[in-house]
């Protein structure tokens, strides 16, 4: 079973959420998730852990078709209130989804894994259900914002309480003892120098190098799947000696 938020964590969750410094934090991943996703006009998109619906408002702006799932009955009903009906949200366990397989385009899951109890099933689950490409946004277990806050978490009530931080190279053998060698990419956030501007960083090419910087506070890891089918052993009939002509 996942952490599930109960009430005070959902609480605390939206209260943290809501700071404006920390809601334009959460609006850069979902930009980054975007970018690197890439997705196609009208598609299909599920977040997994979609928290308040903020991801599920942003795809929908961006013309997708976006269904989110949660484990917390609590940030579903701050999401259902945020979002009215213009997306589906369904109440579930990350690592046992209640869809078909192949049943999107594109599914992504951005500081889910933190507070998952199974990671890597619940990858498989994303895997299963997906049929272009999956998104994993981590917090880097390796940077040093992100080893404040498990130390913060350690001492004080914060969102990060009961979360387990990964490092990128874990989540790409995750995907690849599943999925086998399919194509993945990886890129982590980056701080810029204050005496260089970003436009500068990006015209001189030097953005895609400083992506690729291992340290980063959040990675993101996309993986260009291969369709897959859950498995059902088929149950056959025994048949009679004189029905078998023998």
């Amino acid at each position: 079973m996942n952490h599930i938020f109960n009430f005070n964590n959902s609480r605390l969750y939206k209260k943290w959420a809501e700071d404006p410094a920390n809601a334009k934090l959460i609006a850069k991943q979902i930009d980054f998730a975007f970018s690197m996703l890439d997705p196609m006009p009208e598609s299909s998109i599920l977040d997994i852990g979609c928290k308040l619906g903020s991801n599920l408002d942003f795809f929908i702006k961006k013309g997708l078709n976006a269904t989110g799932v949660e484990a917390s009955p609590y940030l579903i009903d701050f999401a259902s209130k945020k979002l009215k009906n213009k997306a589906d949200i369904h109440q579930s366990e990350f690592d046992n989804l209640p869809f078909e397989d192949n049943s999107f385009d594109y599914s992504l899951l951005i500081t889910t894994l933190e507070f998952a109890e199974d990671p890597i099933k619940t990858v498989e689950e994303a895997c299963r259900v997906t049929k272009d490409k999956i998104f994993i946004g981590i917090l880097n277990k390796y940077a040093v914002k992100n080893i404040e806050r498990k130390i913060k978490g350690i001492f004080s009530d914060t969102v990060y309480k009961k979360a387990r931080f990964f490092a990128i190279w874990e989540i790409n053998n995750i995907i690849k003892s599943l999925m086998g060698d399919i194509p993945i990419t990886w890129k982590t956030s980056y701080q810029p120098l204050p005496i260089i501007k970003e436009s500068a960083l990006k015209n001189e090419g030097l953005e895609n190098i400083l992506r690729k910087n291992p340290f980063g506070a959040f990675a993101g890891i996309t993986a260009v799947l291969k369709p897959t089918f859950r498995a059902s052993p088929l149950k056959l009939k025994s048949l009679t000696k004189q029905a078998a002509g023998i």
